[in-house]
């Protein structure tokens, strides 16, 4: 009976940590409700630096993953041993847990972007730094594409043909 409510336990507690880590890639074409009905100036430009960096996105699910972690590591400590030694296992279990599940779960929150410098066209053209993530349309940017870059909230570059 004990193994049987621990497994269902742990069952519970990892896709409470794996869902939000279900999170898709960059997609150009979703905008939050913020960035509906803005206006964005839209300037053509050449990237004259791409720079790779990571987008931290820091504190975003790492409740849940703590939740979770713990409620991994406390039903396998209540497997081991009994009476006190149990309970030590089962708290210090639960404990690491929930550090590895919040750990966990701030690194999956993670995107892979770049930082972009773009000088826009034109004699008076201006250079502007954009980081974005590397969306799944484009993939990764470099030093020589040509595109559009939409100056407003947010800020992004979109290489010419997309």
């Amino acid at each position: 009976m004990k193994i049987k409510h621990a497994m269902m336990t742990l069952a519970l507690a990892a896709g409470t940590v794996l869902v939000p880590s279900c999170a898709t890639m960059a997609n150009v074409n979703n905008v939050s409700q913020r960035q509906a009905n803005t206006v964005t100036e839209v300037v053509p430009g050449t990237i004259i630096s791409a720079t790779n960096c990571t987008i931290r996105t820091s504190g975003t699910a790492t409740g849940v993953g703590a939740i979770g972690g713990g409620a991994i590591g406390a039903a396998l400590g209540s497997l081991i041993g009994s009476g006190g030694g149990q309970t030590v296992a089962t708290v210090g279990l639960g404990l690491a847990g929930a550090a590895a599940g919040a750990a966990l779960t701030d690194s999956l929150g993670n995107t892979k972007g770049q930082r972009l410098i773009v000088k826009v066209d034109g004699k008076n053209g201006r250079t502007y730094e954009v980081t974005q993530p590397v969306y799944k349309q484009y993939g990764p940017l470099y030093s020589g594409m040509h595109g559009m870059l939409s100056i407003g909230n947010p800020s992004t570059f979109r290489p010419d043909g997309y």
